[in-house]
């Protein structure tokens, strides 16, 4: 687990909107990517080009898979789509 803090918002933005985007901006940019979110864009088959294969051992594919499979099927897709989401958004495929 890790816990990163963005920097102060400042006054200076003029409308909510441009504070949200801040904020999206910070959350995104310290946001810690785990063979976890890339398995899951893997079992998804989107993105292939994003998954970093390199950082993902045979341990943390049998740990995912594990994890997987309890995962009732129905939820599958959401389960998988939370934890994929963030490298989308690292890689700005995906806005909030």
């Amino acid at each position: 687990m890790r816990l990163h803090f963005g920097t102060p918002v400042g006054s200076d933005m003029a409308t909510p909107d441009e504070v949200a985007a801040e904020i999206d901006r910070q959350v995104i940019g310290g946001y810690r990517l785990f063979p976890s979110h890339y398995l899951a864009l893997e079992a998804l088959g989107e993105a292939p080009e994003l998954v970093a294969r390199k950082a993902i051992t045979r341990q943390d594919r049998e740990r995912f898979k594990a994890r997987l499979a309890d995962v009732p099927e129905a939820l599958r897709p959401y389960w998988l789509a939370q934890y994929a989401n963030p490298v989308k958004h690292k890689a700005g495929r995906l806005t909030l």
